[in-house]
């Protein structure tokens, strides 16, 4: 009995601790009460990309098929830092897809979503947009 006593009350104590951040730091969110921001805010962001897309070599591809738009899907961790980036809809040139899988990796931390007043892991959806300049 004693024994029995014994693993419910650790169980209860498991189930408390717990219970009180449920555990959350797996969970990611798709909707906030504060959106996660790149420092500086969107024009900053497009200057981001704009600026670390390496045009020269993507100016030098005459296909087509190496202009447009990839979609990356990605998750701001608590402390701002990028992960779980995927490609949602890319590009039929691979190359482009995997340029803008490492633009969001080397982003520079965002500021978190927020929910409750609590930085969370939020779920972000963005399109990256490749551009042949010149003739």
């Amino acid at each position: 009995m004693k024994k029995l006593l014994t693993i419910l009350i650790l169980f209860l104590a498991v189930q408390f601790a717990f219970g009180q951040n449920g555990c959350n730091d797996t969970l990611v969110y798709d909707s906030v009460d504060v959106a996660p921001e790149f420092p500086g805010g969107d024009s900053a962001r497009s200057r981001y990309l704009r600026d670390n897309i390496p045009y020269p070599r993507f100016a030098h591809t005459p296909d087509p098929l190496c202009q447009g738009m990839v979609f990356v899907l990605f998750v701001i961790e608590k402390d701002g830092t990028t992960s779980n980036v995927e490609v949602v809809r890319g590009l039929e040139c691979s190359w482009a897809n995997e340029i803008a899988i490492d633009l969001v990796r080397n982003m520079p931390k965002w500021e978190p979503g927020q929910r409750d007043g609590k930085p969370v892991r939020t779920r972000f959806f963005m399109p990256i947009r490749f551009v042949r300049h010149g003739g």
